[in-house]
């Protein structure tokens, strides 16, 4: 895992480097956003399996991203 350093600016880098080959169609603000947003959920997502190896790295991740959609519709609706 990267350190925590690397954590924050990983996702502001991430922003930017899709912006400069043109293929950012949202505010900046709003990518950094997601970007931070989807970053965390990995990181919850390891975390887990780290915790919880019995299961793959690829169900702990199916899992937080049906929990962001959960609280996202919910907040949303």
């Amino acid at each position: 895992m990267l350190d925590v350093v690397e954590q924050g600016r990983l996702p502001g880098g991430l922003v930017r480097s899709g912006g400069n080959r043109g293929q950012v169609q949202a505010a900046p603000d709003r990518l950094g956003d997601a970007a931070h947003v989807g970053w965390a959920t990995l990181h919850h997502a390891a975390g887990a399996w780290i915790r919880e190896s019995a299961r793959s790295l690829d169900e702990h991740l199916d899992e937080a991203f049906a929990d962001l959609r959960a609280l996202s519709a919910e907040a949303s609706g």
